[in-house]
């Protein structure tokens, strides 16, 4: 057989001798000419796929939370399954065509010399490569396009159905060979786990979304950290009709696509939102929607919507948001999923669910990295983080069974931050949550450590008094320190409450004045000027685990 060729970088080589570069070396030389980030988690994960598919697996599945960088994975992924079959044929298929048109242009870049398919009614287009992206609205009843495929990616598998029907099951039921799928969601309401209980996939290759992966992500620089306020404005869904396992969605909107109760969200939005360049909100309906917008522009935020009715426009709309004057873009089903606007920065939760799979989806809209966010904030006025748990670790979705228990998160009682049941204290301002009264401490000795080889770190100190003092840094905000006597000891604390407003170091101050029954200005100085106002705690629990001691919580 003739060897092929093809152009990398200007350079004409042997298609044998490129795919025989392995992943490492792929991604490095093409993350380089193409000026993406090298990130070794994707090798990672690659590895961990590709060693799946070595092992027997014959549908394992990839858990990549939003903004984790998919594509780049999933280039990775097809290059070290074309390096050992060069002659065999990939299709990536997904139900969008925003995903659609991602993927591919994605895969243009990444393969820049070879012919990438694209077929899709939607988007016009009926090629056909050895790399293809389809969607599976247009092929699902052709499967004889697909006839010698070797590897079908499946991009938002969440949506291929648990039971044996639907558009995937049916084009899938006929092909023996490699099946992947990727998402962000890897369960399905009233189901659980997409990779249990006898479904098209077999095994979980790679987890991203766990909580120390997700976590590693966040403090690494990877993803943007969320930090969930509980609005002083609730929607109460306890009494909405449910159906198919979620809320229904007409009912949602009797209930709550009411005047008085919209206009109360915004003008909370409009409070908390005020430092805020780019916000999200998700509506329940269209009229609910288009209600969202009038009352956020009244009120002086360059608001739109974006919905199914819009069709003409909609390339308009989004570009608008994410490069334009549009401040807030109000959504009904559009930006769950291929949505990629990285400055969003504030999300806005008024459709409430009992999805787990809608409410990664929404919240995971402000992971996104980009220039000058240090956070998301989110404003969860629908219950959603309460009713279904954090991100990284959701209430997975599963047949309703007897003993079920309460909500897996907790509201702290300092700066109302969300937090999962099992954190004993609040990553925002460090409140540590008191153990309940009937809880039983173990007073068996584990098995794993029979010499306990670090001391323990915190202690709690009686305060004395407390001196406040302004702290200058040389090019910096001046910021309050405050000084804890304890008996012989002193601990320092530094509140920024001149920082940027909306930056993690201003939340924190706002949150440590408001503990301390402060309701006057929220400057240093002014703060400093009242200090006498501020109320002392008795005592601080101190953290002397590092170079600096930090204090963790106070009793007032």
């Amino acid at each position: 057989m003739q060897d092929r060729y093809k152009r990398v970088n200007g350079t004409a080589h042997c298609i044998k001798d490129i795919y025989q570069l392995s992943s490492k070396e792929w991604l490095a030389k093409t993350t380089n000419a193409m000026k993406f980030e090298k990130r070794q988690y994707q090798l990672d994960v690659v590895e961990a796929w590709y060693n799946a598919i070595k092992e027997g697996s014959t549908k394992p599945v990839v858990a990549v939370p939003t903004g984790a960088g998919k594509t780049v994975i999933m280039g990775a992924m097809i290059h070290a399954y074309l390096n050992d079959n060069p002659h065999n044929k990939v299709v990536v298929l997904s139900h969008t065509r925003e995903i659609l048109q991602q993927d591919h242009a994605s895969l243009q870049v990444f393969f820049p010399d070879d012919e990438i398919g694209l077929y899709s009614a939607g988007l016009k287009s009926k090629t056909i490569g050895q790399i293809t992206v389809a969607g599976i609205q247009s092929v699902y009843r052709k499967p004889e396009l697909y006839e010698f495929t070797n590897l079908f990616i499946i991009d938002e598998c969440h949506t291929v159905n648990h039971k044996n029907s639907g558009m995937y099951r049916s084009l899938l039921s006929k092909h023996r060979g490699q099946i992947t799928g990727m998402s962000a969601t890897v369960f399905r309401t009233g189901h659980g786990f997409i990779h249990e209980n006898s479904t098209l996939f077999d095994h979980l290759a790679y987890d991203l979304t766990s909580v120390s992966n997700f976590t590693k992500l966040i403090d690494d620089g990877y993803l943007t950290n969320l930090i969930p306020i509980s609005t002083k404005m609730q929607l109460d869904a306890s009494k909405v009709k449910v159906s198919a396992g979620d809320y229904n969605v007409k009912d949602l909107g009797d209930t709550f696509d009411v005047e008085s109760i919209t206009k109360e969200a915004c003008l909370e939005t409009v409070k908390y939102g005020k430092n805020y360049k780019k916000w999200l909100v998700f509506a329940i309906n269209i009229a609910h929607a288009e209600r969202i917008s009038r009352l956020l522009n009244a009120e002086g935020i360059a608001a739109d919507t974006l919905h199914s009715d819009v069709v003409e426009d909609r390339e308009e709309i989004i570009n608008q948001f994410k490069n334009g004057s549009t401040r807030a873009l109000v959504s009904v089903g559009m930006v769950t999923t291929g949505f990629d606007a990285p400055n969003v920065d504030l999300l806005v939760l008024l459709r409430p669910t009992k999805s787990a799979v809608l409410h990664v989806q929404m919240v995971g809209r402000g992971l996104r990295i980009s220039p000058g966010k240090d956070h998301c904030l989110v404003l969860d006025f629908a219950g959603n983080t309460e009713r279904l748990g954090p991100i990284n670790d959701v209430l997975v979705p599963k047949k309703k069974r007897k003993g079920d228990g309460s909500a897996p998160v907790r509201k702290c009682p300092v700066c109302a931050t969300l937090v999962h049941i099992s954190k004993p204290a609040c990553p925002t301002c460090g409140f540590e949550f008191p153990l309940p009264e009937n809880t039983k401490l173990k007073t068996k000795a584990s098995k794993h450590e029979l010499v306990k080889r670090k001391e323990d770190k915190q202690k709690w100190l009686k305060v004395d008094n407390v001196n406040y003092h302004l702290h200058q840094k040389r090019g910096g905000h001046t910021s309050l320190r405050v000084v804890y006597n304890c008996g012989i000891q002193s601990v320092s604390d530094w509140v920024c409450l001149n920082h940027p407003r909306g930056s993690y170091p201003k939340v924190k101050a706002d949150h440590w004045v408001t503990a301390r029954g402060y309701t006057g200005g929220l400057t240093t100085e002014e703060v400093y000027t009242d200090s006498n106002r501020l109320r002392q705690p008795k005592s601080i629990l101190v953290d002397f685990d590092g170079k600096y001691s930090a204090i963790r919580n106070a009793i007032f």
